[in-house]
């Protein structure tokens, strides 16, 4: 049996370079053939052109995060959950590992899938959402439904308890946000990585009695104490408040995935085409309180 090659950045099939190294004949599994994998599982697009570049590398090291940390695939247009996750590295190059792992995804016709939820706003005791709120544009999701990350759904939990506890309500007025989709109404003009793109945040009014505690009211000083302790407590739990910003973005809350590394990329490619290729998004209940 001959030594599995390794594909790489910068291998080519019509330069007959494989594995860094120009050979005399072409290996069993090419370029073409790793491409029209990766299209299958759904982490490339585009023509098989045979030439490991950027692209073809970006899309290996999708696939290798999804193996690594996806708890769901999509077939046959449902969600299904993962039961064992593959202890592959995200290098960007197809070991033997990776090898196996993607032929046995294209073998099930497996497809590489995001982490969003849906939730009800009905899930919540103190969690509504505002008249500006709007719905995704999708046929998963329903009028009085949010999406979210489920690495961030922690957030509305604790969201919703710390309400509960001051005696507030939380406004809902914008939680994931598709990429590309105009927003109006911004209180900073929107980053380019921005958590919402993941589903990792919120933006939202904390209403006290009369006092909705809005930007204004943070600007003038003018939040009642019952927001300033909830704002209080969620900091403590480790959520990032948008007050806090170089450029002060209130009220917002969310959970911090660094722009910087490749869970943000791999979390904003995946979860942006649940919504955009009319992926099953699944449904969550929350366990009500005590």
């Amino acid at each position: 049996m001959a030594d599995f090659i390794v594909l790489q950045h910068k291998d080519n099939d019509k330069k007959m370079v494989w594995g860094g190294k120009t050979l005399k004949a072409a290996p069993e599994y090419t370029i073409k053939s790793l491409q029209n994998d990766l299209k299958s599982v759904g982490v490339a697009t585009g023509t098989a052109d045979g030439d490991f570049g950027g692209k073809t590398r970006k899309a290996v090291k999708l696939f290798q995060w999804a193996c690594a940390n996806a708890t769901a695939y999509a077939k046959n247009n449902s969600n299904i959950t993962r039961t064992v996750k593959s202890a592959i590295s995200v290098t960007g190059k197809l070991d033997k590992a990776t090898s196996d792992e993607l032929k046995t995804w294209v073998s099930n016709k497996q497809i590489t899938t995001g982490d969003l939820v849906i939730v009800a706003f009905s899930e919540f005791g103190k969690i509504e959402k505002s008249s500006g709120f709007k719905k995704i544009a999708s046929t998963s999701v329903l009028e009085n439904e949010i999406i979210i990350s489920s690495g961030a759904l922690q957030l509305l939990k604790d969201l919703n308890s710390q309400a509960k506890a001051k005696k507030v309500t939380i406004k809902i007025n914008q939680a994931f946000r598709v990429h590309g989709v105009k927003v109006t109404g911004a209180v900073v003009p929107p980053a380019s990585k921005s958590q919402h793109l993941i589903g990792h945040a919120i933006d939202c009014n904390i209403v006290d009695g009369d006092n909705w505690n809005n930007i204004k009211t943070f600007k003038n000083n003018k939040a009642s104490d019952n927001a300033k302790k909830l704002i209080k407590k969620l900091k403590e739990l480790s959520y990032r408040w948008g007050g806090d910003f170089t450029k002060v973005d209130t009220p917002h809350f969310d959970k911090k995935l660094s722009s910087t590394e490749f869970s943000y990329d791999a979390k904003f490619f995946f979860n942006q085409r649940m919504v955009s290729e009319s992926q099953a998004i699944p449904k969550k209940t929350i366990p009500k309180e005590a």
